[in-house]
């Protein structure tokens, strides 16, 4: 997909161990961000933007996590996406 430029942006399952390394992450690693939808109730979610590598994947993957969303546990995106805003892909 990489060679090809095709951009994906998929959600990533939460195991109890991904959640025990998101929960473990300081307060300082989270950014609030700004949704610019003007209806929604959750506009100012945490968001946790990190670049990951996974096996039987070759390249970069970029793993967004998303705190305050309105959900009780975080959203976890994946994307080879690098270049687009964090509010953008939350959005999408």
């Amino acid at each position: 997909m990489n060679q090809r430029g095709v951009c994906f942006l998929t959600l990533r399952r939460r195991t109890r161990r991904l959640l025990g390394v998101i929960y473990s992450r300081p307060a300082s690693a989270w950014q609030r961000i700004t949704l610019p939808a003007l209806t929604r109730t959750y506009r100012t979610p945490k968001v946790l933007d990190e670049r990951i590598t996974l096996k039987g994947y070759t390249g970069e993957l970029r793993q967004v996590t998303i705190l305050d969303l309105g959900h009780e546990e975080p959203t976890v995106l994946l994307t080879n996406d690098l270049r687009r805003s964090g509010s953008a892909l939350v959005t999408r």
